[in-house]
């Protein structure tokens, strides 16, 4: 079942405001505040979107039993766990199940999309101004 309160401590943890939030997420603020609170179940676009951009899974957010907000520090290339794409999206137990062969596929994959999200990004505001 979702849980606000974990948008809400992940914001406070990035010491943001709901404003700057809501504004970083394309929602209103008061938006925001009913997701936080509870009184609103966001979609899940908005989960996904959340959990890219704070770096969080979305098994956290919506309160998955057994999950952690950081299931460990440091990947297997001992880069910060928080920078790996994967993690955001497989939990510690699935991605130990991978190959390495695997691993790098989806590693690559990651990283390809969000270089193509950010162009696809750049390309919209540029039509918007």
């Amino acid at each position: 079942m979702f849980d606000g309160s974990r948008l809400k401590e992940i914001r406070v943890i990035n010491k943001l405001s709901q404003k700057e939030t809501a504004k970083l997420l394309n929602i209103t603020p008061s938006t925001l505040n009913r997701y936080e609170k509870n009184e609103r179940i966001p979609s899940v676009d908005f989960l996904v979107d959340f959990s890219l951009k704070f770096g969080v899974q979305i098994k956290w957010l919506i309160n998955f039993p057994e999950v952690d907000l950081v299931e460990e520090e440091y990947d297997q290339y001992g880069e910060p766990a928080y920078t790996n794409p994967c993690y955001r999206v497989l939990s510690k137990t699935e991605w130990d199940r991978l190959t390495s062969e695997s691993i790098d596929y989806l590693s690559k994959m990651a990283h390809f999309i969000l270089i193509e999200q950010e162009t696809e990004n750049k390309t919209n505001k540029k039509k918007i101004l």
